[in-house]
């Protein structure tokens, strides 16, 4: 029937289109799935149905050119949305290593600063930009598509540079490049594109209405509100253990109500200790249920092991869930192996409330119902990657988690604790809250997007294959 080249650069695709049922429902359709991935092993192909055919990403080749101008153009179009009044949030900020990338990056801040606000610049860059992509075409990813015949390219990430010439390549063959968005981040922090997409799958009509503004090019048409399959693996009753065994596993008591807090990145928030500590002393304190337990799940890019071991000495009743997932720092590959989706599904099931700074983990958390408390202050000691924590709660990507009331905002520890008992009181408030940012955030259901995704790929694909082939 039809082929499907799925690109795997960063790991994230597993749980998005692995684990959520989209490749065994194109498999099941009859698709021939080739998965290239950045690592290729054992690991890799257990989180995978064995149906899919694995090859290693090819290497890519990109001159020093495209980095610079690709650099200037993002600077300056993150200049002209702060100038429409946008945070300027970042994921993390690129340091220079020495004295030559200095100069380099003060050389683009300048060029950006007279590019935002010369349209005609902006876009001699952008063509500028795409004339070098189109020249850097490896033999290997040559070899590659005429290997899989894909009638639709797929992956998950618009900034990943050492793809952009295939997918350049494969629009000016005809064949369908899908870009399915796999966090909003990515529309906040990264919205603008490069013509390489033929067609872009988003979350919502939020998302795609954002797209469309912040790229002019961009055809409507091409842009379709499919979900986020990633969130389909989330408050699902077939991915639960059951509640004895669950708590048996982790190590609570077979009646404690739990408090789940989870952790953000070191390198975000460091030393997060000093707020789990507030928690366990409003528990010995009687502020909140005295009989709760703190179940701490550490981020899955944390391996430093700094948090579980402060814990360890300074507070041991809490409990550490540690995500099992797959991280290699040193390539940038992370996914979420299948066994940890039952763990974290449990434990959004069977606690209370969820603590913790703002991140996606509240989608996730109104999608299980379950009450979510943002912290939004600042402890002494070292301050957050972003400043403070508030800089979370008022990025552009949380705006309908704000605008909903789907997660509770803490401005102080004593607020914080209220909002705590409150919601272990009665699991129940905000509920409506939580079905409206779901509603506003998820354009397709949860439990749907992975159908509605595999929908828009047969179309695609079907229109592909008749073009190739008047």
């Amino acid at each position: 029937m039809y082929s499907a080249l799925v690109l795997f650069p960063l790991g994230s695709e597993v749980r998005q289109f692995g684990h959520s049922g989209v490749l065994t429902k194109l498999l099941n359709d009859g698709w021939n799935v080739t998965v290239a991935a950045k690592v290729v092993d054992d690991d890799l192909r257990n989180q995978l149905d064995s149906r899919v055919r694995l090859v290693p990403l090819a290497r890519a080749q990109l001159p020093f050119m495209y980095f610079r101008i690709a650099g200037v153009l993002d600077k300056a179009h993150a200049r002209k949305e702060r100038r429409l009044g946008k945070t300027g949030w970042q994921y993390k900020k690129s340091v220079a290593k020495n004295w030559k990338e200095q100069l380099i990056f003060s050389v683009e801040d300048l060029a950006a600063v007279f590019v935002a606000v010369n349209s005609a610049a902006f876009r001699l860059g952008g063509d500028y930009e795409m004339k070098l992509l189109s020249k850097s075409l490896t033999p290997e990813w040559a070899r590659l598509i005429s290997d899989v015949c894909p009638d639709v390219i797929l992956l998950n990430v618009s900034k990943a540079p050492g793809l952009l010439p295939t997918l350049c390549a494969a629009r000016r063959k005809g064949i369908a490049s899908v870009l399915l968005y796999h966090t909003w981040k990515d529309v906040a922090v990264a919205g603008r594109l490069s013509p390489v997409f033929s067609h872009l799958g988003v979350w919502s009509e939020a998302m795609r209405a954002e797209l469309l503004r912040q790229n002019a090019w961009l055809r409507p048409e091409t842009v379709t509100v499919v979900g986020c399959t990633h969130f389909d693996c989330v408050g699902r009753d077939d991915l639960l253990i059951p509640e004895p065994e669950f708590r048996e596993r982790i190590g609570v008591n077979r009646e404690s109500p739990l408090l789940l807090y989870v952790a953000s990145a070191p390198w975000l928030v460091p030393e997060e200790e000093r707020y789990i500590r507030l928690l366990t002393r409003a528990i010995l304190e009687g502020r909140l249920p005295k009989e709760t337990q703190v179940v701490v799940r550490t981020n899955p890019m944390d391996n430093t092991g700094s948090l579980p071991e402060a814990l360890r000495v300074d507070v041991p009743q809490v409990i550490v869930a540690r995500p099992n997932w797959r991280w290699d720092p040193k390539i940038n590959w992370c996914f979420q192996r299948k066994d940890d989706l039952l763990l974290y599904n449990s434990l959004l099931k069977y606690a209370s409330v969820c603590v913790g700074v703002p991140s996606t983990a509240t989608v996730e958390c109104a999608i299980a119902d379950l009450p979510t408390v943002n912290i939004g202050f600042d402890l002494p000691g070292p301050a957050p990657s972003t400043g403070s924590l508030r800089a979370f709660w008022d990025a552009d990507f949380y705006q309908e988690v704000r605008t909903t009331g789907a997660a509770l905002l803490a401005n102080n520890p004593e607020e914080m604790v209220n909002q705590i008992a409150l919601t272990m009181r009665n699991r129940a408030i905000g509920r409506e809250n939580r079905r409206a940012l779901v509603s506003a955030q998820l354009g397709v259901p949860p439990h749907h997007a992975a159908s509605s995704a595999v929908d828009l790929l047969r179309q695609l694909a079907a229109e592909s294959v008749a073009r190739l082939t008047r």
